[in-house]
């Protein structure tokens, strides 16, 4: 019996849409659904309310959210990752990129990103247990997001990390896989909208967590200069955007 998986994809221009959909359609062994929701004209708020208005729609064991512009290369990628994610303990949320828990702070990824393919991490070997996973590519067990959906927060930032801190206080793991994959995006989408979120979360989750690693940064959630530290990059991001 041949597995199957579902794939659920923001999109925002047609030709990206089509590019990518063409990429996924060369993935052998497997059975892919994809769920595209158009987000062209800005009909959603966030990536969550996108999200959580299809969970409900899908029927297979497990389910992938990515970018759109996420490029695989290897032909036999997602069966091997599907392998691998069915035998790891207490799966909450497996990723790409990802960093560990505590004051110690790296990104573990085999990625690349960008238009020049740069290193997106240290390299791992095997499946590694983190704290968070970037937001670029990510599964999850399709019982469990069911279970604990996306939160309400608005805006497109920190969905996956939020899910993460959310299913670790829950009792599940998170990992990083060594998964070889192009992320064409370089990160420039960071706003000051991204330190929003960030607030938002840290209230939610500062008495679990003393810090919140993420792929863009560490986060401390408590004491004075670490709130001052927030505000100055949140109007850091503000005013780069206006530059």
């Amino acid at each position: 019996m041949i597995d199957k998986i579902t794939i659920v994809v923001v999109w925002y221009k047609k030709n990206q849409l089509d590019d990518f959909l063409d990429n996924i359609n060369k993935q052998k062994d497997i059975d892919i659904t994809v769920i595209s929701l158009d987000n062209s004209q800005n009909q959603y708020v966030g990536a969550r309310e996108a999200f959580n208005s299809v969970i409900n729609k899908i029927d297979t064991d497990y389910v992938l959210f990515l970018h759109p512009d996420v490029y695989f290369e290897d032909n036999t990628i997602l069966i091997k990752m599907l392998s691998v994610i069915r035998k790891l303990n207490k799966m909450g949320v497996a990723g790409v990129a990802g960093c560990r828990e505590g004051k110690e702070w790296s990104i573990l990824s085999n990625i690349v990103h960008g238009k020049n393919k740069s290193s997106a991490g240290d390299k791992i070997k095997k499946p590694e247990v983190v704290q968070t996973v970037d937001e670029c590519m990510f599964f999850v067990q399709t019982d469990i997001i069911k279970k604990f959906p996306f939160s309400n927060i608005n805006g497109w930032h920190m969905y996956a990390v939020e899910l993460c801190l959310q299913l670790l206080r829950e009792g599940y793991i998170n990992y990083v896989l060594p998964c070889d994959i192009w992320h064409k995006s370089s990160g420039s989408s960071l706003d000051s909208s991204y330190v929003l979120t960030l607030e938002k979360i840290v209230r939610l989750y500062s008495k679990d967590y003393k810090y919140i690693n993420t792929t863009v940064k560490q986060w401390k959630t408590t004491g004075l200069i670490s709130s001052l530290y927030r505000k100055y990059y949140f109007f850091k991001q503000f005013v780069k955007r206006r530059i």
